[in-house]
């Protein structure tokens, strides 16, 4: 008997720390990894690729855009959160982030590169977009 109760408060003090978590931000349902891309010379140049986020060529001091189509492919509500990491990671705007996109609903949302770097090259990261099934939108 005294082992269960010991349980039932486990049980309960587990979910008073991540249930209110839970609930907000939900249960991860996808999570897709886009590669990233820029080169930073002494002229412009487009890329045109849609196999990830390829920037092209850019000056110091100047910027790119690209357009992803974000879509929830779920029967329900998705919050979904965008995260950029690597060599240029820093360097990367998104025009929207944290957004509640309905079931089979899309959105586009904006990449912008700002190098801020002078220093020519060629430099890499990766966009995670996460979508999360959250009880409360």
């Amino acid at each position: 008997m005294r082992i269960w109760v010991i349980a039932l408060f486990f049980a309960l003090g587990i979910g008073a720390v991540f249930g209110p978590y839970l609930l907000h931000r939900g249960l991860i349902v996808e999570a897709v990894e886009i590669n990233m891309s820029v080169k930073v010379g002494d002229t412009f140049g487009l890329n045109a690729d849609a196999d990830a986020l390829r920037f092209g060529k850019v000056m110091p001091g100047t910027q790119a855009e690209r357009e992803l189509l974000v879509s929830n492919n779920h029967q329900f509500p998705v919050r979904v959160s965008i995260q950029t990491s690597g060599d240029m990671g820093n360097w990367v705007r998104v025009s929207e982030n944290d957004f509640l996109l309905e079931p089979y609903g899309g959105k586009n949302v904006t990449f912008v590169v700002h190098p801020a770097i002078s220093e020519f090259g060629e430099y890499e990261g990766k966009a995670v977009v996460v979508m999360r099934r959250s009880i409360l939108t």
